[in-house]
């Protein structure tokens, strides 16, 4: 009898702490979907703005900007229990299976989703330095 109080105070605990991580992983993808959705209209405001430029060096800046963006699109893996649609915006609908792995450890996601906004961030970095560019190179 003992021993089923010790494994059910054990379970409770780490489901408790399993719990907390998909608390904190969902929070971080959260802030990491935002961020994707600012860097998918700076990407809107580049491509306007660069159509009529002919410098081939940003031409291809902005390809490797949308090709990052595509890749971290890909890349997004849900937080488990929390899974939804966020990915049909302005137009764009990915379809694209975001699943997490009955693999993944909630700690695991949580690495996941801080690599994920990590990346984000990166690409927003990138987006808003290339929209300054291309706007300098306007005038």
């Amino acid at each position: 009898m003992r021993k089923l109080f010790i494994l059910l105070t054990f379970t409770a605990c780490t489901s408790s702490q399993n719990e907390k991580l998909n608390e904190q992983s969902m929070e971080i993808h959260e802030e990491a979907l935002q961020i994707g959705k600012q860097i998918n209209k700076k990407m809107d405001q580049i491509t306007m703005e660069s159509e009529a430029l002919s410098d081939s060096i940003l031409q291809d800046s902005v390809e490797s900007l949308k090709q990052g963006y595509k890749d971290w699109v890909s890349s997004i893996v849900e937080v488990p229990n929390h899974e939804h649609d966020h990915h049909s915006h302005e137009g764009h609908n990915h379809h694209l299976n975001h699943s997490p792995s009955p693999d993944l450890t909630p700690e695991m996601v949580l690495k996941i989703q801080i690599e994920l906004k990590r990346k984000a961030e990166k690409l927003n970095t990138r987006a808003e330095k290339l929209l300054e560019i291309i706007k300098s190179e306007k005038k």
